[in-house]
This record gives C-alpha cells, structure tokens and sequence, in this order.
C-alpha cells in the first residue's frame, strides 16, 4: 500500500465503463476530472460510480474537480486548424472572426492593450512561438519565430504577461458551485495568479457553508512565483504542473523552484502534488518519479492510466525515504500548543520505538494532516465519523482512512486496531501509538498519546 497518493484523470476520450473500477484497483486514491474538457453530465456519471464504490467500502475513494480558470484559448479555426510558418507575419484580431493561416482571434478583448511589444505567445503546448511586433487599432501583428499547426480553441500561454482578469467568471462560479453541490473533496485552482482571487474563493465556499472542500493551487506559471508564499498560507496545497511551467520558466530553473516548493509546504503542513505522465516506462521518467517520492511529496498527478507501474514504482522508492531527516528538518519549525507538541512526541515514538502503525482519533482530520506532515515511517490511520472527513484525508501522505462511530473510547481503539491488524497485517508483539482529543467531540485539541503492544 503507498504512502504517497496517486491522482488518477478521468475524461471523455479516455472514458469506459470499467475504468473507474480499474483505476481504483491499480492504486487510484483521487479521481480527478478536468473542467476543460468534462461537462457536468460526465462529472456526474463518473461521481456517481466512485459513490457506489465508497458505500461498499471503509476506504475512499476522493474526487477532485480541476477548474480551467479564466485561460486564455483561441476561437475557430476554418477546418479546424490552421498552418504558421516560420518568418510569417500573422495578424491577432480583436474582434471575433473564423481563423486561418494569416489571422485569428483569441478569447480575450483588452489584449491589445495589455500585450506590449516583443511579447511572446506560444500555442500548441508550446510547439508554436510567436512574437508581438507591431500594434493597430484593432488586431497585433505577430512575428512566427517557430511555426507549426494551430488547432480551433487551443490553450494560448503568455509569458510573464498577466492579464487584468477576474478569477471567478461565469464558468468557474458554477463549477464551484458544482463541486459544493456534489460534494467534491478537493478542488484544482488552474491558472490563478492572485492570493485575492484565492481568498474571494475561499469566501464563496465560506458563504455556502462549504468547510470540507479543500482548495488545492496549481502552479503553471511563473507569475504565481511571485506569490507563491502567500498561496501556501491560504490555500490547503499545491500542484505542480510541470509540463506547463516548461512553458514559461527555463527549463534548467524548474527541478529547484519544484524542491523549494515541495520543501515551503511541508514545513507549513500542506499539502505538495506533483504532476507526472509517466508515458513510457524509461530509466529517466523513472528517476524523476522516484525523486518526487523522496524529496516528500504527498501525491503524484497522472495523466496517463499506466496506474499499475506508477504504482510499483512509488512502492520501491518509499523504502529509500529518508524518515528521521524529514522529522529533524520539522523539529526545527515546532508547532507551538498542546496539539504540536503532542503530535510531534507521537512521531518521536514512531522512529525510537518502531511503532507499526499511528492511529489519529479526529472529528476534524487536523491531528491526521499534522502528524502526515511530519512523515512519519510508518502508516497513519485516520478514524472519524464523518465521511466527508474521510475523504478529504485520501491524499496526505501515508493517511490510511476509514469511518467509525466515535462513542465509547476504548470500543473505538479496539475497532480501530482490528482495522490495523487487518490492513495492515501486523503481529503479536507489534506496536501502535493512539492520539486524538478526548472526551470526542468536546474537546478540540490533541489531548493524549497511547502506546499498545498488539
């Protein structure tokens, strides 16, 4: 069973009736759908399906929307595509019109004035480079400094431009408003620049009562870098979309803003995701995704649904993690409080006594995220009596969660150790560590810490 949680994609075009099922059985732990190319008829078929498996199960599946934010695209191409050829000048109109091979539109009106000169505009992920080199009243001429095919309605990157746009249009409301209604666990913020337009976010899920969705900020770009401390401190987590920060941040720069990030989240005790396609199956895609394991991330995003291989290759390298150096690093950054001080003696005990298992008694899964934080060397069982609790802990790392009534407190540890001792498969002489807040459901805090010999 892996620590570090994998995120798998599902979409129309890779869509069938068993893939859900299969995901799951291959080491999926998150369903992910994509906004940019789900409608909400889909959405609603591929909940469903990871509902019914989680009624028949104690652990959940989690279910993330990916929000496409306010990304720029081109409009209609005659035919589809259109062919831009190296040297070629081709013109970017305001107004709305059919492309071809000399001009097209984008869905976006102010960009004249907010693209300068020598701005570049890349499309077709990146295969198409164009160059701002001149302006008229209504349209850009662009230079084609790499040319290629164009196709209708592509993603348009600009790069290091940020545009004067509004995070919560008409499309990202609603899905919002979607994700609330259908009781999604984790929500992608794609193509968000500005901590306002994440806390005008965090606001709206406020005003609808919403407390269980977490808010996950997917770095694309390098504008976010220059806010990216204080998205970590308001948001629940980040994803880093590598491919797409390729697009905008020299490549040889990437591998140490991804440590920085991986290494600001973990010392505030939030979540890190890393995105990986894991195509084909070579000594380098490997590394890299070895090196994600080990530098302490708490999930890997893939979208490709070669599961059962990502999954054996994050087993392998979760036995070369380094424990005792993640806790060292933390120790030095100690929550202050009753709850920091008793969840990192409780972490203590796990590497001094070879503790098997931690089991965290939460109402609120605050004590199973702080403790996974920490990354421990063994696993974390989460117990709760709330399932959407319980599904908001599928990604933290290590946290192996499941539902129990909170009632009698020596009923729920025994329940929950005869889950360990099923999951986990642990022997007569093996040791555990439970911790939570006692009496449940009064107090609000990590109150106690107890060791049990199976």
């Amino acid at each position: 069973m892996n620590k570090v949680k994998i995120i798998a994609s599902v979409n129309p075009s890779n869509y069938n009736k068993s893939l859900v099922k299969t995901m799951v059985l291959d080491g999926a732990n998150v369903i992910r759908l994509d906004m940019s190319v789900c409608d909400y008829d889909f959405c609603e078929k591929v909940i469903n399906e990871v509902n019914l498996i989680n009624k028949k199960n104690k652990q959940k599946i989690g279910l993330m929307l990916d929000l496409e934010g306010p990304v720029l695209k081109t409009l209609e191409f005659a035919g589809g595509s259109a062919s831009f050829k190296t040297g070629d000048m081709i013109r970017l109109y305001e107004k709305e019109l059919i492309g071809n091979n000399y001009y097209f539109s984008i869905n976006y009106d102010n960009f004249i004035s907010e693209i300068n000169m020598h701005d570049i505009i890349k499309l077709s992920d990146g295969l198409v480079i164009l160059e701002v080199a001149g302006k008229g009243l209504d349209y850009l001429i662009l230079k084609v400094i790499k040319g290629g095919i164009v196709y209708s309605y592509s993603k348009v990157f600009l790069s290091n431009v940020k545009l004067d746009r509004k995070y919560l249009n008409k499309q990202n409301y609603e899905d919002l408003m979607f994700a609330s209604r259908m009781g999604i666990d984790y929500v992608s913020l794609s193509n968000i620049v500005s901590i306002y337009d994440l806390l005008e976010i965090n606001d709206l899920l406020i005003n609808l009562k919403n407390n269980n969705i977490v808010l996950l900020v997917k770095v694309q770009n390098s504008l976010i870098l220059d806010e990216i401390d204080r998205m970590i401190k308001y948001c629940d987590g980040i994803i880093l979309s590598r491919g797409e920060m390729a697009l905008d941040i020299p490549i040889e720069d990437i591998p140490s803003i991804k440590s920085k990030i991986i290494r600001k989240c973990l010392e505030n005790g939030k979540l890190c995701i890393a995105s990986s396609s894991l195509d084909r199956v070579n000594y380098s895609e490997v590394s890299d995704l070895a090196s994600l394991v080990l530098e302490g991330v708490d999930g890997i995003m893939i979208t490709s649904n070669n599961l059962a291989e990502v999954n054996k290759i994050i087993l392998a390298s979760e036995e070369n993690i380094d424990y005792e150096s993640f806790f060292n690093k933390a120790l030095k950054k100690r929550s202050e409080g009753i709850s920091g001080t008793i969840c990192y003696n409780v972490v203590l005990g796990a590497i001094e006594l070879g503790v098997k298992a931690i089991i965290v008694i939460t109402n609120s899964g605050y004590t199973a995220r702080m403790i996974s934080s920490l990354r421990p060397p063994c696993y974390i069982m989460a117990v709760c009596p709330l399932e959407e609790i319980v599904k908001s802990l599928s990604i933290n790392f290590g946290v192996i969660s499941f539902s129990i009534n909170l009632s009698d407190f020596d009923k729920v540890c025994d329940e929950a150790i005869g889950e360990c001792l099923k999951i986990l498969n642990l022997s007569e002489k093996d040791k555990v560590i439970i911790t939570g807040g006692y009496p449940f459901g009064k107090v609000r805090h990590t109150n106690f810490m107890r060791i049990e010999e199976i």
